[in-house]
């Protein structure tokens, strides 16, 4: 099972308390009558969380996050092997990739337990500041809780606890951080109250804002409209009734207000798709249960929750497809200029007849999800140990897109793509056996996914009218396998992982159209047979995901106070029924594209006193089979070096700086039938930080990122193709104060 990133992320404060943790965690109580004398003990000791010994897992520790201090959840997560970041500098241009996978569907991202994920054309983004959180989790690969859709991995991010921010003995405190970046103005706040007034209540309330004007590239030029107007806040609200059972609340709110924004904020063709003013609000709902009662047989955990993302865009009247410096008279969508040159009329009467007007698009995505998990210990002996892990899961995706014009006769003209209303609901059951015998660790698993989709709104309306099916029926039954083997007890593992995933196909391509489903339009481009099932017409996209690896623990190298950890893992990906791959001749339809993917990726930490070193190396190749060509995967990213070193002199100094280095890859210039390709050339950027904190009241950070001012692009979010320019030379200073 993926770990529990709540229960392995401990707070992590500078003092410890040798008394029974009366203030910190009601779980570990034990006598609440007496309470022994503080004792503190200042350790410039570091500890690594970071790797997981025998999965391919990664933690991001609330320390890291405020040494770094990212500026998004994708900021923190570069220098984790096999991960990079698709799109662009703007937090609605990024999007997750995991060992080649990039799309929506193929990475999943849960925030508190609840999924986040949404799909719209040319635009992606994770709304969540860092700020707000205290551990993020990448998992890369499948694992048996992750759910479908999973072929890269999952990011699974938990936000904030009272426990995590209060000092021992403290019932109540409070921080505020103010912050300045030089390279878009960007201006941010963040005010934190957090108290456990009693032992049974932990509360806190989070508000974060940040405001900016444009990033600026590496060649000093400004990335037109990527200003940021964004407000967040967090409420988390945890309640014990008793030592072994907690309920905790947590709402999270992400707004940003209504900016002019390029349409396609992932890709190099960003301004062939216009502008548009756009606006985000996402919420988060999450309620989970923990219960731990005094039995080996019982490890609950349930999370109920939802998650909602209203993107509101509005292309006003003269805002042209291409610039926003092009002046004419009758400029207005393309799609309807176009259906008018080509079909109406092309007078200047014409187009003004039906093109004035603004558009509008409203796209709103709500995911519910419901996940209920028991490990229990069946037998507990000196050389077998024997558990098994439960869970039941519930996702329903809920996806309405609303088109209309301020015109309506742009109604009647309009040629243009029209996303799928729909719904997708999954229901999953899996068990997962564990067993340790001696220095083996074997844990099987299957996993059984029943998936539904269903068209809505127009899309309904339009499948009707053209008697096609609106009801799609899938079940998948999944295996993995974990078999590891201390070679060396404590100290040197070998380790093999094999996991199946599946994707279903989305309804973008169940009900794809080019003609539209407003007033009474039907669907002539969707596959599915007339009045028939559409089950079959596509077949589910499958993954195999193996790996092979060793890990070395060592807290004291050379009989020295040296802490290495150091893993080494190789993976092979065999994925199959790929979904572009999809034709139909003759009336027999066929899919029998597939993909594989082979890569190394290499983890260590080294400790020694106040020293700390971490080195990550990632490098993935893949093919793409077609039935008629093959071609290199497009989506990978280059082989990618990450190295960092710091030091922590007491309490009162850290600084640290950070090497990334990223080669070239080929990144598509043309879509399918011709795929073409072009080089992407390799990068190399510094990162630099300092911290001094005079007391434990008041605290100062100089954070300098990109500082040799590197012209570089990111990959490209859309089919693999070049992605923006990233941001140039940024000093950030921020400042903390701690009641």
């Amino acid at each position: 099972m993926a770990s529990n990133v709540q229960e392995k992320v401990a707070a992590e404060n500078k003092t410890q308390q040798l008394a029974p943790p009366k203030d910190s965690s009601p779980h570990d109580a034990t006598d609440k009558t007496a309470v022994l004398p503080e004792v503190k003990v200042n350790s410039s000791r570091i500890k690594d969380k970071r790797i997981n010994k025998t999965q391919s897992i990664t933690t991001v520790t609330s320390e890291e996050l405020d040494r770094t201090q990212p500026s998004s959840i994708f900021d923190a997560l570069r220098d984790v092997p096999g991960v990079s970041i698709d799109g662009g500098p703007r937090l609605t241009g990024m999007s997750f990739n995991i060992r080649g996978f990039s799309d929506n569907e193929d990475v999943a991202v849960k925030v508190d337990g609840v999924q986040k994920n949404f799909e719209k054309y040319r635009m992606s983004g994770t709304f969540v500041e860092p700020e707000l959180l205290k551990a993020i989790e990448v998992q890369r690969g499948p694992q048996i809780a992750s759910g479908s859709g999973s072929l890269g991995g999952t990011i699974l991010a938990t936000t904030k606890d009272a426990a995590d921010l209060l000092a021992p003995g403290q019932r109540y405190g409070g921080k505020a951080k103010f912050g300045y970046g030089n390279n878009n103005d960007e201006y941010s706040r963040s005010y934190i109250g957090y108290a456990r007034p009693i032992d049974q209540v932990d509360i806190l309330y989070n508000y974060s804002n940040r405001q900016s004007n444009d990033i600026m590239q590496g060649d000093n030029e400004p990335l037109p409209y990527s200003s940021v107007q964004s407000v967040s806040h967090l409420l988390k609200l945890s309640i014990f009734p008793t030592d072994t059972l907690q309920f905790t609340t947590s709402i999270v709110k992400y707004e940003q207000g209504k900016t002019i924004q390029l349409y396609d904020s992932i890709s190099e063709f960003n301004t062939q798709f216009g502008y548009v003013l756009r606006a985000i609000d996402e919420l988060t709902i999450s309620e989970t249960m923990t219960f731990k009662p005094d039995t080996p047989w019982i490890d609950l955990k349930a999370t109920l929750g939802k998650g909602h993302t209203n993107n509101d865009e509005t292309t006003p009247f003269g805002w042209p497809r291409n610039t926003l410096s092009q002046s004419g008279t009758y400029y207005c969508d393309g799609f309807i200029r176009r259906r008018i040159n080509n079909n109406v009329a092309s007078t200047a009467a014409a187009s003004a007849a039906n093109c004035r007007g603004d558009r509008y698009e409203l796209y709103e995505f709500e995911n519910t999800t419901v996940d209920i998990a028991n490990t229990a210990k069946l037998y507990q002996g000196d050389d077998l140990k024997i558990g098994i892990l439960k869970g039941l899961q519930y996702l329903k995706q809920d996806r309405s897109v609303a088109l209309d014009f301020e015109n309506p006769a742009s109604l009647a003209v309009y040629a243009g793509y029209i996303p799928v209303s729909g719904t997708k609901t999954t229901r999953a059951a899996y068990i997962q056996p564990r067993l340790e015998w001696k220095g083996w660790n074997i844990v099987p698993g299957i996993r059984e996914d029943r998936v539904i989709l269903e068209a809505t709104d127009d899309t309904l309306k339009g499948l009707e009218q053209a008697n096609q099916a609106n009801r799609i029926h899938l079940n998948e039954r999944t295996y993995s396998l974990g078999i590891a083997y201390d070679v060396i007890p404590k100290r040197l593992t070998v380790f093999s992982n094999y996991g199946q995933a599946f994707r279903p196909p989305s309804m973008e391509y169940q009900y794809f159209s080019n003609n539209g489903r407003i007033s009474g339009v039907p669907i002539s481009t969707s596959p599915c047979p007339p009045g028939a099932s559409c089950d079959d017409t596509y077949k589910v996209q499958r993954s195999e995901n193996t790996e092979v690896g060793v890990s070395y623990l060592n807290p004291n190298l050379f009989d020295q106070q040296i802490q290495l950890t150091s893993k080494a893992t190789f993976f092979h990906i065999h994925t199959s029924n790929l979904i572009n791959s999809w034709q139909m001749a003759n009336g027999v339809t066929s899919q029998n594209g597939k993909e594989t993917r082979n890569g190394w990726e290499f983890e260590n930490s080294l400790a020694y006193k106040y020293l700390y070193a971490r080195a990550s190396y990632s490098r993935i190749t893949g093919t793409v089979t077609m039935p008629t060509q093959e071609f290199p995967v497009y989506t990978i990213p280059g082989r990618t070096l990450n190295l960092s070193l710091g030091m922590r002199i007491g309490d009162q100094w850290d600084a640290n700086i950070s090497y990334r280095k990223v080669g070239e890859r080929q990144y598509l210039t043309s879509i399918p039938p011709a795929y073409t390709f072009a080089t992407q050339d390799n990068y190399e950027l510094f990162n630099a930080g300092i911290r001094w904190a005079p007391n434990r009241n008041l605290a100062f950070r100089v954070i300098g990122e990109n500082l040799g001012n590197k012209l570089y692009y990111l990959d490209g979010g859309f089919a693999g193709t070049l992605g923006l320019v990233g941001a140039g030379r940024n000093i950030k200073f921020v400042t903390e104060l701690t009641y």
